[in-house]
């Protein structure tokens, strides 16, 4: 119960809205008055007055007080940083999910022009190949070359479109089976099959396949991957978990500081409507493919009089 109560206090002190709504459900299972009140508080947004009571319930019943030098404390403070890791590893990775997204619509909808005007680009640059320098031409054939590439790989694999509950429902399947294979949260004989899970997990989730992420579950549910159980007196390998656990949430707070701090993610986040944003950038590629078009057949056909005067 107390590391219930802990969770809810770092879920409210992080925000996590939706972690924090998952953990409230389970302690709704007890009949006490002390936890309906702290409810209470949450669903009226009296924060603060919840993390007091919170306090108050934990220092009136904690067996120990102190985490750093007593077993039974450092499996309470293991399992807030388990708790921690697992929290930033979904904030993460729905960033991912949020960038990804957005890539795929842009593939999506302003695919087939970019291809288009990368074709003209070059066909251009071919017929005025004496009066462009090489490199230019070289530099056009590369990148219509690599979008190419980019655009047929998302035509084989199209993108999967979820409705609302299938949203809600591969968010929390996700979040339950994330706890069950990070490679920090299960016994050592596990972490190499745990990574290999969790890779795929992570991909299931970032492409929508809902099935894929059902399938690990069910997988990971039926064979019990469970978080390491220490038993009391193993203080030491306990200890060096914490630092293990220390360094991966570290390690994954400066990753989502990099997301947040790169020029790609502050243009998505400053777009309103990912919709009307295509919409308008899909009629300027069209006006410029036709300004080009135009160009082009202006060349050809200057050619075409140059070889018949030839």
């Amino acid at each position: 119960m107390l590391k219930i109560l802990k969770t809810i206090k770092f879920l409210i002190e992080s925000k996590n809205e939706e972690e924090l709504a998952l953990e409230i459900a389970s302690l709704k299972n007890f009949n006490d008055k002390v936890f309906l009140e702290i409810i209470y508080n949450i669903e009226n947004h009296q924060r603060q007055a919840a993390i007091e009571l919170i306090n108050s319930y934990i220092s009136e019943n904690a067996i120990v007080k102190d985490y750093h030098h007593n077993t039974v404390g450092l499996k309470t403070f293991k399992s807030l940083l388990e708790t921690k890791l697992s929290v930033l590893n979904i904030q993460k990775i729905d960033l991912e999910k949020y960038l990804n997204d957005f890539r795929n619509q842009n593939i999506e909808i302003l695919g087939g022009v970019l291809k288009a005007i990368l074709s003209v680009r070059v066909k251009i640059l071919k017929i005025k190949s004496e009066k462009v320098p090489s490199s230019k031409l070289d530099d056009a054939i590369k990148e219509q070359t690599e979008f190419e590439e980019l655009y047929n790989a998302k035509l084989e694999k199209p993108v999967i479109h979820l409705n609302n509950d299938e949203i809600a429902e591969i968010k929390k399947m996700y979040r339950k089976a994330s706890k069950l294979c990070h490679p920090d949260l299960v016994d050592g004989f596990k972490k190499e099959q745990a990574r290999f899970y969790f890779m795929e997990l992570n991909l299931a989730y970032v492409y929508g396949n809902i099935d894929k992420v059902r399938e690990l579950l069910s997988m990971l549910d039926s064979e019990q991957w469970l978080s390491v159980d220490y038993q009391i007196g193993e203080q030491g390998e306990i200890e060096q978990l914490i630092k293990r656990l220390t360094y991966e949430i570290q390690k994954l707070e400066g990753e989502i500081r990099d997301i947040k701090d790169a020029p790609e993610y502050k243009l998505i986040k400053s777009i309103d409507d990912w919709a009307v944003y295509f919409k308008k950038l899909k009629m300027k590629f069209e006006k410029d493919f036709d300004i080009l078009n135009e160009e082009l057949k202006l060349l050809e056909a200057d050619v075409l009089i140059s070889d018949r005067n030839e």
